[in-house]
């Protein structure tokens, strides 16, 4: 089951997948630079971001190389971000894309 999130033509892919350093999405329809950020869950609640990967304009698929890897039984969220102009990834400066994500677990 391929969990998918979709905000008009925007659309995200993320399935569950083994624990490790990287994690797989599948991002298209995006019409600038987005930023896809790999969250983990505690507790039911979006917590620490692990990795973030910028996708050009045209890319599908991607990985997001994590800072900390997951953790097998353990659930992540992936969003997205509008990217702002600033060339590195910024959670409080980028956009928030609210209604395109998803939800894996790492086996």
């Amino acid at each position: 089951v391929t969990p998918v999130a979709s905000g008009g033509a925007l659309t995200l892919k993320v399935a569950d997948q083994p624990a490790g350093d990287g994690v797989a999405v599948s991002v298209t329809g995006e019409t600038e630079l987005v930023w896809v950020a790999v969250r983990e869950m505690k507790d039911g609640k979006v917590g620490n971001i692990l990795g973030a990967h910028k996708v050009f304009i045209g890319e599908t698929n991607s990985v997001i190389e994590l800072l900390r890897p997951t953790v097998a039984g353990a659930a992540y969220t992936v969003v997205l971000y509008k990217d702002v102009g600033d060339p590195a990834f910024n959670y409080r400066e980028d956009v928030l894309v609210e209604g395109v994500g998803g939800t894996f677990s790492a086996k």
